[in-house]
Parts: C-alpha cells; structure tokens; sequence
C-alpha cells in the first residue's frame, strides 16, 4: 500500500480511479473494487494503520452476518427438502454458533489484520451476497415454483464484483453446484 504509485497518484478518488483501471497493479484483472476501497481508506484517513484495519473488520463482520443468514436458507431449504420440521429457533442458534465460530476462529485473523487481504474478504463477501441470493431463489422455486430471477441474479449479478475483488470470485456458480450437490 505504501510503495503502490497506482493507490497514492492524484488528490482526489476520480483520478485515483482512473488510475486503478488503467493498472494492472496485482493480477491480470486488476482488482480493480479492491484497489478503489484502498484508494477511498488513502483518501479519507491517510496511511493511518488503524483505519485501513478497521474497514477489514467491518467487512468481516459483514461476511459473518451473510454466512449466518446463508446457513439459516440452508437449513430452511434442507428442511423443506427432506419434508422434515425442523425448530425456526433451532436453526437460527445453529446458524449463529456456526457463523460465530466462523467469525471468531483464528484462521480468519490474517484475513482481518493484514490489509491486503482486503481482497479476499471482499471477493468473499459478494460470494457469500450472491449463495444467499441464489439459496433465496432455490427456495423459492420449492415452495412457490417461482425465484428463477433470485437463482439467476445469484449466480451472475455478484460473480463480477466477487471476481474484481479477486479471481476467485469466479468459483461463486461452482459454490451454487456444491450446494446443490
């Protein structure tokens, strides 16, 4: 971030952006929505550690709260699936203490502290956006017949940011496949 000319050319966030799209700073894609979120950090609070740390954890906190109402559709869907009731408060302490343990687990502690790693968490976050949109939509093709648009929408709408935050967001449609499978 320091060393980046790309990040800290211009004064303001237009050329700031032009100059992110006219780089391909770290991959053939650019990264572009990553880059930009760094450029933002630069502009409102400077080098200052402490910020660039702080919009990590947001979005973490972020994908811990997708992950847990991803798992609660999961756990609607199988329930719908298999024709078995299972406790609306049950699967909502399920989700929690998965999303929690998810959230808090030490595996996730670069991902937070180094802030490069931005581009993980934010490819993850339109990965996590786009399963929760597209278990919505297999949902509602169970119990109404109709979510095609949801199902679609999941798996086209936020394969592109998820994938200029970090290449892979491409795996979003693999993702959907798994849970399927």
């Amino acid at each position: 971030i320091i060393n980046n000319t790309i990040l800290a050319g211009g004064d303001d966030l237009l050329s700031r952006i032009q100059s992110i799209l006219a780089s391909g700073f770290s991959s053939p894609a650019g990264r572009p929505l990553s880059m930009l979120t760094f450029a933002i950090n630069l502009l409102l609070a400077g080098y200052d550690p402490f910020y660039f740390k702080l919009v990590n954890v947001c979005i973490h906190a972020v994908n811990g709260i997708l992950l847990y109402f991803l798992i609660v559709l999961l756990l609607q869907g199988t329930s719908l699936a298999a024709n078995a009731e299972i406790d609306a408060i049950g699967i909502r302490r399920i989700a929690l203490v998965v999303a929690l343990a998810w959230s808090l687990h030490p595996i996730n502690l670069t991902s937070v502290l180094y802030v490069v790693q931005r581009m993980n968490s934010l490819s993850a976050m339109f990965v996590l956006a786009g399963l929760w949109v597209y278990t919505r939509g297999r949902i509602a093709l169970l119990t109404t017949g109709k979510g095609h648009l949801r199902v679609i929408a999941g798996l086209t709408v936020f394969v592109l940011p998820a994938a200029l935050c970090k290449e892979n967001g491409i795996l979003l449609p693999l993702y959907a496949a798994l849970l399927e499978i």
